[in-house]
């Protein structure tokens, strides 16, 4: 955020450390929808040969959203993020790598959950899901400010 903008406090200046943890909530979120898509292919009118592989499917879905946002352990999972200007960020990745990265698209903005897309300097785009219980609550009170304004600007 500049100095000069109406809205600026020192409180919200960049930049800005996040670390993100496994988020219970998101958990429970992720487990709930999978179990509904599981119920939903199993009541379907199909030959039970497409709805195996639909199951087979939805479960693969489950723990590749469990691994890459809920608990942050897939190798491509963003462990903690450095906004550091106008939609620049470092991330660190699961792996231990740290890249260099912007802001790619429009973010999703809410109280709850925070929904965003980098692009790494390698051009290879990265969703983050981000729920309120996965950052510190000043932390994600902040980058929620932070989007906002670089959104708006």
């Amino acid at each position: 955020m500049k100095r000069n903008s109406p809205n600026w406090s020192r409180t919200y200046e960049t930049p800005l450390a996040l670390r993100l943890y496994a988020s219970p909530r998101l958990g429970i979120f992720s487990l709930g929808a999978h179990l509904f898509a599981f119920a939903a292919v199993l009541d379907a009118g199909i030959p039970w040969v497409i709805r195996g592989l639909l199951v087979v499917a939805v479960g693969v879905s489950l723990v590749h959203v469990w691994r890459r946002h809920v608990a942050r352990i897939e190798p491509s999972a963003v462990r903690s993020m450095r906004l550091t200007g106008e939609g620049s960020v470092e991330c660190e990745f699961a792996s231990s790598a740290v890249r260099a990265a912007m802001i790619a698209g429009s973010p999703f903005i809410h109280p709850w959950l925070v929904l965003l897309r980098i692009r790494t300097d390698d051009g290879v785009v990265h969703p983050i899901v981000i729920a309120r219980d996965a950052a510190r609550s000043d932390e994600f009170h902040r980058l929620r400010v932070y989007l906002r304004q670089w959104r708006g600007s």
